[in-house]
């Protein structure tokens, strides 16, 4: 494959892909209640809480593990605003992910082709720049479990530290990043390979212990904990398990940049050219979890960042190895996709970034004027109006609720009192109360009482306010 013209497809594809982060940087293009949820983490750090260690009237549950939150709440205590810690932080994740897509590929002997041919293509994926966007704990942990990968692929017997500190580290950063200790089990079954397993175990949950006891300053070990505690006994929305299969496909039928880079990714991974090395049952890790993840009826593209950027480095390693014949079509179908892909990007993120609502003027103006307490579903629109978050992720107090859960509870009685002068959703109360407030976001309850105790009282940025329909009277001055 000509490394000139890949080059090119790859200057085009960094050019598009800060383009689009310079359009969306000064807006909250890309970031939603999920993103708020790791800065309402950040806010409880800076106020010495953590999940299930909390001192103060904030629903504070989660899904999300502490070092993201951490880095973003660094950040933001050296005077920067939420959005620009958020994006500081997800742009650093997407370098650290870009060179570990390069690492990979390297180490498992690619040369220029692979590298040009990979990170063109997964810059300009639909996963990756709405990674770019989001403010979420997915590309750093994608990069961790990625770099352990590369690390495992120079050293296949694992004998050494870093692939299970590394896949440590990624666990420690995501709850669902156990890409690399699934892949080294499915490994294990190979000829030879089992006796390397232990010593990887071994090392990986001291690993574990090790960063989990690093935390303790900041109530770590118990946040930890209240993760565990709701996926295991509160887990967000609801499950499907055909959803996980076919949200795949369709992301592959929807995307082109995608089908290539799966089609691409298949032929190498069926080849001769990976057999017996750590990729396959890497891959078929990725795929089992990705499949796993989306089966989940709240989850969405994030949970195919590590997945579209180990299909990148396959496609790589396949484009280097490719015959001349086959090369030709490879390399003409990385130029359309990238072309395609940059142009679509680039023109829907300019124009999302340009509509007013995404400053989110109007609707941090009103929380911000609100004399009472407010209640907003997006814990970052209080946040950016000077105000701490009453809930930090609506999906956990959905389920929370349902399990009895006291905090949870307090919630939905502030709301049946009318305690909330404001309340700001994301999405219309009376459309989507049987759905989307019944299945995912805040929960039956806490809707119908939203419903009889507040009325719409109008739009502001795209979002729907609720007021009191008889407003608890305030204490005269």
């Amino acid at each position: 494959m000509d490394g000139r013209l890949t080059l090119g497809a790859l200057a085009l594809a960094f050019v598009a892909w800060l383009t689009i982060l310079l359009f969306a940087w000064p807006t909250y293009e890309g970031m939603n209640h999920a993103t708020g949820n790791v800065a309402a983490l950040a806010d409880a750090v800076l106020h010495g809480e953590a999940p299930g260690a909390s001192k103060s009237d904030v629903f504070l549950s989660t899904p999300d593990f502490p070092p993201v939150p951490l880095l973003v709440a660094t950040l933001k205590d050296t005077g920067m605003s939420w959005r620009a810690a958020l994006r500081w932080i997800d742009f650093l994740s997407m370098l650290a992910l870009l060179a570990a897509v390069a690492l990979a590929g390297q180490a498992m002997g690619g040369g220029g082709v692979t590298m040009t041919v990979s990170l063109a293509v997964l810059l300009v994926s639909f996963p990756f720049v709405r990674a770019s966007l989001a403010g979420r704990t997915d590309p750093l942990a994608a990069a961790l479990s990625l770099g352990a990968l590369a690390v495992w692929s120079r050293d296949p017997r694992r004998s050494g530290w870093f692939a299970p500190v590394l896949a440590a580290a990624a666990w420690l950063v995501k709850a669902t990043a156990v890409t690399v200790p699934l892949a080294v089990l499915l490994a294990s079954f190979g000829p030879g390979a089992r006796r390397g397993a232990g010593p990887f175990a071994a090392r990986y949950f001291a690993a574990v212990a090790l960063g989990v006891l690093l935390t303790i300053p900041w109530h770590g070990p118990r946040w930890y904990g209240d993760v565990l505690s709701t996926l295991a006994f509160a887990p967000p929305n609801t499950s499907a398990f055909l959803r996980g299969p076919f949200e795949l496909l369709r992301y592959v039928g929807s995307f082109a940049e995608l089908a290539v880079l799966a089609g691409l990714a298949i032929v190498y991974l069926t080849g001769e050219w990976s057999r017996g090395r750590p990729v396959r049952p890497y891959a078929v890790a990725a795929l089992v979890l990705a499949m796993f993840a989306m089966s989940n009826r709240g989850s969405d593209h994030n949970q195919l960042v590590e997945l579209t950027a180990l299909a990148a480095v396959a496609a790589g390693l396949w484009a280097e190895h490719a015959t001349r014949r086959e090369a030709m079509l490879g390399l003409a179908l990385v130029l359309i996709v990238v072309a395609g892909a940059a142009w679509r990007e680039t023109q829907q993120v300019a124009r999302s970034s340009h509509d007013p609502d995404a400053r989110r003027d109007q609707v941090v103006a009103a929380v911000r004027a609100e004399g009472g307490p407010v209640l907003t579903e997006d814990p970052l629109v209080s946040l950016a109006a000077g105000r701490r978050a009453e809930i930090s992720d609506g999906s956990t107090l959905r389920s929370r609720y349902r399990r009895g859960d006291p905090r949870a509870r307090a919630i939905r009685d502030r709301v049946a009192s009318a305690r909330y002068g404001l309340v700001v959703l994301n999405e219309n109360l009376a459309g989507q109360r049987n759905s989307w407030y019944r299945d995912f976001q805040l929960g039956d309850e806490i809707a119908t009482a939203l419903a009889e105790h507040y009325v719409e009282a109008g739009r502001a940025d795209g979002l729907w306010l609720y007021r009191p329909v008889h407003p608890e009277p305030r204490p005269e001055h």
